[in-house]
């Protein structure tokens, strides 16, 4: 029995917003508005890629199930070459590690 809560795309974005903005304010930063065609490890000067990693965390514990989102979502690194991904790019990357989207 499947027990995963779907998410919407726009409810994964949200999420996303949240975890980068906590992740910020953390450190003392402002908070940001995303895109969806925005890359936020490029975009937004004061999150580096420590902060992804914290921001994949965050996600996870936002997400309330059992799921391994990588080290950083914020980049891809399934090529040679890794490299920033955008919002849009990490949506899709959530809701395909959590079987599907809506």
């Amino acid at each position: 029995m499947d027990t995963t809560q779907k998410y919407t795309r726009q409810q994964i974005f949200e999420l996303l917003g949240h975890a980068i903005n906590r992740s910020l304010k953390a450190s003392g930063k402002q908070a940001v508005s995303l895109s969806w065609d925005m890359k936020p490890l490029l975009a937004i000067a004061d999150l580096d890629s420590q902060m992804g990693v914290e921001v994949t965390l965050e996600l996870e514990l936002a997400l309330g199930v059992a799921i391994d989102l990588g080290t950083n979502l914020l980049i891809e690194d399934s090529g040679a070459t890794p490299r920033a991904r955008k919002v849009k790019e990490t949506v899709s990357a959530i809701l395909s590690t959590l079987g599907g989207s809506s």
